[in-house]
């Protein structure tokens, strides 16, 4: 039987060291791992999770006849490494996928004769170039692996069942069980939970300039989503298997509103016990919606704030006013519903007086949890592309990363925007010490129960 190994590195910049740090799963790769386990011997490694020394690390790849590694623009250092070990050292086809393959994916085969002294990029075999979501790729690859060695262009979405999602087999939950997924976002309470993850949909209809192309790339404009009765299939299953807490992963959890009030009534009728959150776009929450999803256990929403200036939002293209980001934030309030409010700074253009409506923004909506990240366009979105030639001509490219501020794009020297990123969040949790008791309660949580 082949083996495949599949890789997840970790970061290679200083965001990797952040102790208030999600460690969650790619869903995209579980689905993988349960169709390849099928077919193949399978090894996951996940460095954000699993503790492995280098050296065990190429040893357990040497005897792969497929490796596919996760390249995303904060960890290409790290991939970079494994690719050029893997081209001078083995025999073995190495795929890339994710956030960077998904704007320009290759294939690389590696044959043990590339030349370590004088490597370049061009030195890659570039054999095939993969579109798609990594497990749309993956259900076609078991199929034929040779042929897809050999083809220029995969294109999945022209196989009939793209959006068919309950066809997508259920995830293999030994590989999620057996380490500590978590997200740092807190629920009420400090109480253990075991953490699930699950996509209810996919697709995605927005045009936001920062935004990877991944997801209209591999998975189309179009929202698709699974039946209610599948998606409570797969919530049973996830609660008898121990698990206590979901967070839905999806960009926008109420992508269709129609199909997530289906779910949350039979949810409630059907008496299913369990803590969850969730990412919506603010301009899709309604009343109706919310007092549903509160009833079916929600505890938690995270919201894409951004800005308080609607020139930003727009420049954003964003496709949302602050009016209907205040009125979400308080129907929220009114359920007693956990927020989580992301806001960026240093846009393009941006200037001081509309952080200042940002900052002010936050304090008088008062999210339970806030997040500041520096604008970040990552390889494939709209900004990156149109900006390209700066972002690939400067060395940190390669820990590009929304904790740190290596491009500058407002009109705030890059000086002022780190005083502004760390004296917001001071004041901010300063001033509400029983929101920060709460971080720092569930960090401790994190902690002993993990």
């Amino acid at each position: 039987m082949k083996k495949v190994v599949i890789l997840e590195p970790f970061l290679n910049c200083k965001a990797s060291n952040s102790i208030i740090k999600s460690k969650e799963p790619n869903i995209s790769t579980f689905r993988a791992i349960t169709l390849f386990k099928k077919r193949f011997k399978v090894e996951f490694i996940d460095l954000k999770i699993d503790e492995i020394k280098q050296t065990a690390l190429y040893n357990k790849l040497k005897d792969a006849d497929f490796i596919f590694i996760n390249v995303k623009s904060y960890n290409k250092l790290f991939s970079q490494k494994i690719i050029n070990y893997s081209l001078n050292n083995m025999r073995s086809k190495v795929f890339v996928f994710g956030q960077i393959p998904s704007y320009d994916p290759f294939l690389i085969q590696g044959d043990g004769s590339a030349n370590t002294k004088n490597y370049k990029r061009d030195d890659y075999r570039f054999v095939s170039s993969i579109k798609g979501e990594f497990y749309n790729f993956a259900r076609y690859f078991i199929d034929d692996p040779k042929k897809y060695c050999k083809m220029d262009i995969i294109d999945l979405k022209t196989h009939k069942d793209f959006n068919d999602m309950d066809n997508i087999p259920m995830l293999d939950l030994k590989e999620l069980k057996s380490r500590k997924y978590y997200t740092v976002y807190p629920l009420k309470g400090v109480k253990r939970n075991k953490w699930a993850f699950m996509n209810l949909t996919q697709g995605c209809p927005y045009n936001c300039i920062f935004c990877s192309q991944t997801l209209r790339i591999s998975q189309g404009k179009q929202i698709s989503h699974f039946s209610s009765d599948e998606a409570i299939k797969r919530i049973k299953r996830m609660l008898s298997n121990g698990f206590n807490a979901i967070r839905f992963n999806d960009d926008n959890f109420l992508s269709n509103k129609l199909f997530i009030r289906e779910l949350c009534l039979k949810i409630t009728k059907q008496n299913l016990k369990f803590r969850w959150m969730a990412q919506v776009r603010a301009d899709s929450l309604d009343d109706k919606t919310l007092a549903l999803m509160k009833k079916a256990g929600c505890e938690s929403l995270n919201f894409g704030v951004e800005s308080a200036s609607e020139r930003i939002l727009r420049i954003l293209e964003k496709g949302e006013t602050l009016s209907s980001i205040d009125k979400a934030i308080k129907l929220c309030k009114k359920y007693k519903i956990l927020t989580v409010n992301y806001y960026m700074i240093g846009a393009p253009s941006e200037t001081l007086s509309e952080i200042k409506k940002s900052i002010d923004f936050s304090f008088r909506t008062k999210p339970d949890v806030l997040q500041i990240a520096y604008f970040t366009a990552y390889e494939g979105s709209s900004f990156f592309e149109k900006n390209k030639k700066i972002f690939l001509s400067n060395k940190e490219q390669v820990s590009y990363h929304y904790s740190n501020n290596k491009f500058n794009f407002s009109n705030i020297k890059k000086n002022k925007l780190k005083k502004i990123y760390r004296n917001w969040y001071l004041a901010y949790y300063l001033i509400h010490p029983f929101k920060s008791l709460r971080v720092i309660f569930n960090l401790l949580a994190l902690r002993f129960f993990y």
